[in-house]
């Protein structure tokens, strides 16, 4: 039975880490393209054979990602349902441009990583290094999260502080991402965290899937995935990050360890003067 655990666990590590690279490799691909393409508001047929791949392989990673490796009972079930579910993964980034090219790009991929799983050496199972931690969160996780932190933080709507004003009695702070990236450091806020016994962080994110992940891997952000909220258990800290380069922070003691940390942190607070 324990050997049976290790292969369940190893074929969803296989499945994720085949997704993740496969998603950098055709990146790198289009970015390389894309820097000789001279930029109009069409895609070239090469452009528009590349970069559905790797839409397609990021929603076939949120699919693997919804589930661990308790979901399945037998190796033959896990790679039924990781089939199932790469045959008809989507997302926002999936579905426009409706081209012929494109559609098909994005079934080879469903098609290679179906054959990739099916076709993986059981015996290799054995040998498979362990990732990262990342899990998507459910529909009821979701909802569970938002309703707790709009009772404690005030979060109702889309956007947050500073873009919208909130009535709660809790210490906020808003720096310039850049700088907070740049000059502070996201290992310097996990540190912070670890210090605290934080080991695992949930996000809600305006464009990706909604996850918990391990501390490590932490990096707040606004990205490709849009604006986002970050957490841990008891929700005594927050970070918001918005479109308009501002990172948020929530929680006295973070605020304060940051404070401590950062030196130049009054140089560094964000301004609506950044908006223009």
């Amino acid at each position: 039975m324990m050997d049976l655990d290790i292969r369940i666990e190893n074929l969803h590590t296989v499945a994720r880490r085949y997704c993740l690279e496969q998603h950098e490799y055709w990146v790198e691909k289009y970015s390389r393209i894309n820097q000789l393409h001279k930029r109009t508001y069409t895609y070239s047929k090469k452009e528009l054979n590349i970069f559905p791949r790797y839409n397609v392989l990021k929603a076939i990673l949120d699919g693997v990602e919804e589930f661990i490796p308790k979901d399945f009972d037998s190796l033959k079930e896990e790679k039924e349902i990781l089939a199932e579910m790469a045959s008809t993964a989507n997302s926002i980034f999936t579905e426009p441009p409706n081209e012929q090219i494109s559609d098909q790009a994005m079934l080879e991929e469903r098609e290679k990583f179906i054959q990739f799983i099916e076709n993986f050496p059981e015996d290799d199972l054995f040998r498979v290094k362990p990732l990262f931690y990342r899990r998507v969160l459910s529909q009821e996780e979701r909802t569970y999260h938002q309703q707790q932190l709009k009772n404690i933080w005030g979060v109702e709507k889309e956007y947050y502080y500073p873009l919208e004003l909130v009535d709660i009695d809790k210490p906020l702070l808003v720096f310039q991402d850049e700088y907070f990236e740049a000059e502070f450091g996201f290992k310097s806020l996990q540190k912070i965290l670890n210090s605290h016994q934080v080991h695992k962080v949930w996000g809600l994110i305006e464009l990706d899937p909604d996850y918990e992940i391990e501390l490590g891997i932490f990096e707040p952000f606004y990205g490709r995935g849009g604006e986002g909220y970050w957490f841990s258990e008891g929700y005594e800290w927050l970070i918001y990050v918005s479109h308009e380069n501002s990172l948020t922070l929530g929680g006295q003691w973070l605020i304060n360890e940051i404070k401590t940390a950062w030196t130049n942190w009054k140089q560094r607070i964000w301004s609506s003067s950044y908006l223009f």
